[in-house]
């Protein structure tokens, strides 16, 4: 005849729902059906029961979300297009500083005297900066393709006018293309169209170690 104590105890091979590494056990799958129901049976009535076997239930997941994304890295197209919003951040030439660059002002603010423009053809959408001995000429062109271009004509008091020269959105400053100067300070570059079209553009260049900037060109 058993008694009242012994009742209580149960079996000696029953399970304790109460142990934290038969919980472990549970949750993680290990444990025969009879001791995982035990386990629920438990945390239904008991709060810390249930609260231990909630934060066990968080580890093992965390642990089986970090397993699979180690296994199934992040999709190509994921990069492609951080790299395609990268690309529209606001981007500065190295060589360009805006505080140190000379500024070419448009001449018909009280520069119409100047020289003839150096840009010929170009008619009636002629654009024309200038400062001191230098002068830039501007006008909008359709390329071969029929994309537009902005063609450039730059005369200055050295010999060779080779260097480099950007584009770059007036609003946000961002880079729109870049380019080379040819000796005589020539050089055409594509303009922004559709949807990415913009009404006017600020010009960089540099030449025989020297920066200048054009402000407010009209890109249509």
């Amino acid at each position: 005849m058993t008694t009242p104590n012994e009742q209580n105890q149960g079996s000696p091979d029953s399970p304790d729902a109460s142990d934290p590494e038969f919980v472990v056990r549970a949750v993680l799958g290990k444990a025969s059906e009879s001791e995982r129901k035990a386990v629920e049976a438990r945390a239904a009535t008991d709060r810390a029961a249930a609260r231990l076997v909630g934060q066990l239930r968080d580890v093992r997941d965390a642990i089986a979300t970090s397993a699979a994304e180690a296994s199934d890295p992040a999709p190509r197209a994921l990069f492609e297009r951080a790299f395609a919003l990268s690309s529209r951040l606001p981007r500065v030439p190295s060589w360009l500083d805006r505080l140190k660059a000379a500024v070419l002002e448009p001449i018909e603010q009280g520069l119409a005297g100047f020289a003839q423009p150096a840009l010929r053809g170009a008619g009636g959408g002629l654009q024309s900066f200038a400062r001191a001995d230098w002068r830039l000429d501007a006008a909008v062109e359709r390329m071969a393709d029929g994309t537009p271009a902005l063609r450039i004509q730059i005369e200055g008091p050295v010999e060779s006018l080779s260097g480099e020269i950007a584009l770059l959105d007036a609003t946000s400053g961002r880079v729109l293309s870049e380019g080379m100067l040819d000796a005589d300070g020539a050089c055409a570059l594509a303009l922004p169209s559709g949807s990415d079209a913009v009404e006017s553009v600020d010009l960089a260049f540099r030449t025989q170690g020297e920066t200048f900037t054009v402000r407010g060109i009209r890109a249509r």
